[in-house]
């Protein structure tokens, strides 16, 4: 089991820059569309990364145990999305891919 676990581990280390890399391109490109506040893509990403990781940390070490996990999730997202809109350029309407996922 240890070597098994070993080995993910390793391709974790592995995937991650990439998963870093792909994050921060797409960051980029909703900045260009005004969607996104402005700022380092590779920054927003690196944020938008722990402020997901972390409550996930939290709930598969079974640290939440008190609270909603969906309630958890709900909030980290909102709170990610409230930052990442603040001082973008373009206006939301109803059918914006940012507003939509807020809701969810």
């Amino acid at each position: 089991m240890a070597k098994h676990e070993d080995r993910l581990h390793d391709e974790l280390r592995e995937l991650a820059p990439q998963t870093l890399d792909v994050t921060s391109r797409l960051f980029a490109e909703v900045q260009r569309t005004g969607v996104v506040r402005p700022g380092d893509p590779v920054r927003l990403a690196q944020v938008a990364f722990r402020t997901v990781h972390g409550p996930a940390v939290l709930i598969v070490g079974g640290l939440l145990e008190d609270s909603p996990l969906a309630g958890a999730a709900d909030l980290a997202l909102n709170v990610l999305l409230t930052v990442l809109r603040r001082g973008a350029r373009r206006p939301r309407g109803p059918g914006s891919p940012v507003r939509a996922a807020g809701r969810a």
